[in-house]
Formats: structure tokens, sequence, C-alpha cells
């Protein structure tokens, strides 16, 4: 990108001192299942863009992540809900077996169950000019590292029980994706600059939950630099 910018500029014969070039594609990457040895394929919308004004070199990688994300007040709603339940049940028990309450367990253990939804995390990065450019599965690394609830290719039983597993210790809200999100990308030295932007597309509500955030650098993105991909 770097040397066809350039070549750009030098093909104008001095008419122009400014290029740029915007390349959006989907990403196809194997991906193994979480537990099993299952195979399958992702594909991630990738932008990239590259700009030369008056000799300055500006690199910019967006993404698109999709993941699952669990209500966090939800979660704990559908855990009263069960205890209550129990507390009911038992109400004139003070001792229990074993075999009571695993068969308590298989009857009404998801009495109430939280609710959940296909989120997406846009990622807009800019990047350091001097440097080694991290490849756009990098950054898609980085992310669902990150959220630990990316949605997957292919499954077997095993693989969708570990992903409820995963989805029940990562609950969180827009805002908390969005901050795990922003810390992966505060570590990386060759990330100068980013603005996000998460969805969760509720299934409780017809509206969808949104968190947008910037670096805060100055003269950086801004919130209104949100990722449209």
């Amino acid at each position: 990108i770097k040397h066809l910018l350039n070549d750009m500029v030098h093909g104008q014969a001095g008419l122009s001192k400014n290029s740029f070039l915007k390349v959006k594609f989907e990403l196809p990457v194997e991906r193994k299942a979480l537990v099993s040895e299952q195979m399958g394929w992702r594909h991630y919308p990738v932008v990239i863009e590259g700009q030369l004004i008056k000799g300055e070199l500006k690199f910019q990688l967006t993404v698109r992540v999709a993941y699952s994300s669990t209500c966090p007040c939800s979660g704990a709603l559908a855990k009263q809900a069960i205890l209550d339940e129990f507390q009911k049940d038992f109400s004139n028990s003070n001792v229990l077996s074993r075999e009571q309450v695993e068969d308590w367990l298989k009857a009404k253990s998801l009495l109430a169950t939280p609710h959940a939804q296909r989120s997406y995390a846009d990622v807009k990065v800019a990047l350091n000019p001097e440097s080694i450019a991290p490849e756009p599965i990098d950054i898609i690394d980085w992310i669902e590292e990150a959220l630990q609830t990316p949605v997957q290719a292919a499954v077997k039983r095993e693989d969708e029980q570990e992903f409820a597993r995963r989805n029940g210790q990562n609950m969180m809200f827009c805002e908390d994706a969005s901050r795990r999100v922003a810390k992966a990308l505060d570590q990386q030295d060759r990330v100068v600059d980013y603005v996000l932007r998460v969805d969760h597309r509720e299934s409780l509500h017809p509206h969808n939950a949104v968190s947008v955030v910037a670096k805060g650098i100055r003269g950086g993105f801004e919130s209104k630099d949100f990722p449209k991909m």
C-alpha cells in the first residue's frame, strides 16, 4: 500500500501531492472448534485504508467481529428465580440428599434463562507507519480473546456446551464489551489510535444497545468517527 500510494502520486507528474486507497473485502479464516477437532470457515469484513498527504503516510484498518453477549442483569434475575423456586420446593426440608438435589436440578435448573444475543464489535485502528503493520487477523484475534465469546463456525455438542459455559462466565453489557476491547488495543504498540462501536442486538428489547469508545488522543479519532461497516 505504501509503494502504491507513492506510485499514484509520482504517476501524476506533479499534478497532485496526495493519494488515497480504500479496499473492502471479507477475510476467510479457518477456525477450530472450542473443544472438538471440527474445523469451519469464518468470514470477517475488513476495510484497509491508506493515504499519502503531502508526504505523510497514514494507515487505518477496520474489522468486524461477531460474538455472543449474555446480559448480566438478566443472568442475576434468572439465578434469583431458580433460587426462589428451590426455597419454595424445599421450604419444609432441613436436610437434602445428593440425589434429591440432582433430581431437582435436572427438572428445574432451566426454569429461567438469561437472554443473550448476537453482537458485533466494529473496530477501526490507526497504525504506526514506521512499524510492521499487524495483519487483519491479528487485530481480530486480539478482539476475540478479549471478548471470549466469538460466534463459532462448526460445533459438536461439547463445543456448544463450552460456548454456553463461556457465555455464563463472560456476561457483559455493551459498555463492558467496549471496555474489554479498548483495554486489549491499549496494550498494542503498533496501534496509535482507535475508535470502536459495539452493537448488542437485543433479544429482550426491539432496539439495540450500543457503546462507542475512542482512545482519546489529541487530534485523533473522535466518537463521531466510529466505524460504519
